[in-house]
């Protein structure tokens, strides 16, 4: 590992959100139509989304997301750092509370906004064959009944559950309350098993990508 402070990350953290800029297209009238600027589009304002992906900063740097594993050498100097990999170079700021990377692969501004999770000494949990209670305080998941599968049906109580490594995690949508209401909800849910044998987690419900997401917790129990 490279290392120009003794400072930098430590522990796991998760991506509670994406920030990122998207273009406004311009619309130019020919007489008899429209067509795109050739211009490039401008930028409009951040707009927030779920992501997925886990840093480990340990002993050696890696990393789960889409992509499957990554391995990182890192440079820190004061509060910024640097994450070189294989297929990607990452840059950016952190503290104790907060990660902020962009990646040289973006075609527009974009911020990844990870969390620390905060747990020490956890391990992959085994989701697959087994019923389990929830509990998530304040949020519809609570007292529901979960299952797990390769092939989940769309229930709304049945996910797929995705190999992050050391962790799992799954995305989820939820529909609207009416069909006229705006609250549609959608997310990544990251879940590990602590030493107590507990499958606990973290998500970051989404309705609004004006708004960053809020952090929520949760707890599954097998039935």
């Amino acid at each position: 590992m490279l290392s120009v402070n003794a400072q930098s990350p430590s522990g796991s953290w998760v991506m509670a959100y994406v920030r990122a800029k998207q273009p406004i297209f311009t619309m130019v009238n020919l007489g008899d139509g429209y067509e795109l600027d050739s211009e490039a589009p401008q930028d409009s304002t951040y707009l927030y989304s779920p992501g997925l992906m886990t840093i480990h900063f340990e002993e050696e740097i890696t990393s789960y997301s889409w992509d499957g594993k990554e391995n990182w050498l890192s440079k820190t100097v004061n509060d910024s750092i640097y994450l070189y990999g294989e297929r990607d170079t990452l840059y950016g700021v952190f503290s104790e509370q907060k990660v902020i990377l962009s990646s040289t692969l973006d075609d527009r501004p974009t911020e990844y906004h990870f969390d620390p999770l905060g747990d020490e000494g956890y391990d992959s949990p085994d989701l697959l064959g087994y019923s389990w209670t929830v509990k998530a305080k304040g949020h519809s998941f609570d007292k529901r009944t979960f299952q797990f599968s390769l092939s989940p049906n769309n229930s709304g109580n049945s996910f797929e559950p995705l190999d992050l490594g050391p962790m799992k995690a799954f995305e989820y949508e939820l529909p609207a309350s009416s069909p006229d209401a705006s609250d549609q909800e959608y997310g990544i849910v990251y879940l590990y098993q602590t030493r107590k044998k507990r499958v606990e987690g973290v998500f970051y419900p989404a309705q609004d990508d004006s708004d960053a997401p809020l952090r929520k917790t949760i707890r599954l129990s097998r039935k």
